[in-house]
């Protein structure tokens, strides 16, 4: 089985996952199905996520989690469309600059320095994790 190879099995067999997305995963599939049933539809269809680059979230582990998850929900099968947001980053002389995150290595996000004038930064954007959007019937 591919996906168990690529994510793990416990001892028993079933799929094991050593990864944030897992628990976002979960998060993301709570708020989606509340929100439909305190809007009394009974299935969640398509979830527009918005995910910023400093999460570091791998989209098709958040998927296949979500997949995962939504199995007996009325979520199972729903699509999932995620938006990266890049990382946008402000030093003190003004300079705004855009990280892209499949360039830039932000596994040492606190050390980002202005691409322009390598200045410490404050970070304006690259943080989120939004669901935007929930189609449901």
């Amino acid at each position: 089985m591919k996906a168990a190879a690529q994510y793990g099995t416990d001892t028993a067999g079933n799929l094991s996952f050593k990864m944030h997305e897992l628990s976002l995963a979960a998060s993301i599939l709570e708020s989606a199905v509340g929100a439909a049933k305190n809007n009394n539809a009974s299935k969640v269809k398509k979830i527009y996520l918005d995910v910023g680059g400093l999460l570091m979230v791998n989209p098709e582990q958040l998927r296949f989690g979500l997949e995962v998850l939504s199995k007996d929900t009325i979520a199972e099968g729903m699509e999932v469309d995620i938006k990266k947001i890049p990382v946008k980053v402000k030093c003190a002389s003004g300079h705004v600059s855009t990280l892209d995150p499949e360039i830039n290595p932000l596994h040492n996000a606190p050390l980002l320095r202005c691409p322009e004038c390598k200045a410490k930064v404050e970070v304006l954007g690259g943080r989120e994790l939004i669901l935007k959007k929930i189609i449901a019937e």
